[in-house]
């Protein structure tokens, strides 16, 4: 494995499986989720074991308490926008904008960041998002169901987040009582300004 010169890592277990956090000077670099050893997560990362200040210590704490379904703010932890283009950077930022519990579309994102009938574009800055939880991609679904996710538990770890944060009676849950018919429509954001007459 070949080890980045200035890139830390940090590697602890979560409600929703193995997570690491690497980063370098204080900013993250990259997250990944969602594995269910120890062992396979750390044979995909590519830097050494950092030293764990005050900050990582929180943020990591913060990330756990989100993973646990506890309604929890990662908007203030720094993310490294360098090697994104203009149009991914404004993606990734709107969908920080989305809510605890709300879910838009990819067309919906689309829009919002600034891109009508982009979705497709927005759908691979999602599949290829290196801050999941942070950059919260479990949030954007498919017009016609719940879309895809790259994690490795993949659909079911995004239905599992979805659930932790709308509640078991979710439209995305598992929960066999809920109908097909529940499932048709994502919950709609409210418009973010209102029109002035």
């Amino acid at each position: 494995m070949n080890v980045a010169p200035d890139l830390n890592c940090i590697v602890f277990n979560t409600d929703i499986g193995w997570t690491a956090v690497l980063w370098n000077r204080g900013v993250i670099s990259q997250i990944r989720t969602g594995f269910s050893d120890r062992r396979s997560l750390v044979e995909t990362l590519q830097a050494r074991p950092g030293t764990v200040d005050k900050r990582m210590e929180q943020m990591i704490a913060r990330i756990r308490q989100f993973a646990s379904g506890k309604r929890t703010d990662l908007s203030a932890i720094v993310i490294d926008e360098s090697g994104m283009t203009p149009f991914q950077r404004k993606v990734v930022r709107a969908c920080r904008s989305i809510a605890w519990g709300e879910t838009l579309t990819y067309g919906q994102l689309a829009r919002l960041a600034g891109s009508p009938g982009a979705s497709r574009a927005v759908g691979t800055v999602m599949s290829n998002n290196r801050f999941p939880l942070v950059v919260p991609c479990h949030r954007v679904v498919s017009a016609s169901g719940i879309g895809g996710f790259s994690a490795p538990c993949g659909i079911e770890l995004k239905r599992q987040l979805l659930t932790n944060e709308q509640g078991p009676n979710s439209v995305w849950s598992e929960n066999p009582a809920l109908t097909e018919s529940r499932r048709q429509k994502p919950r709609r954001r409210q418009p973010l300004y209102a029109r002035m007459s």
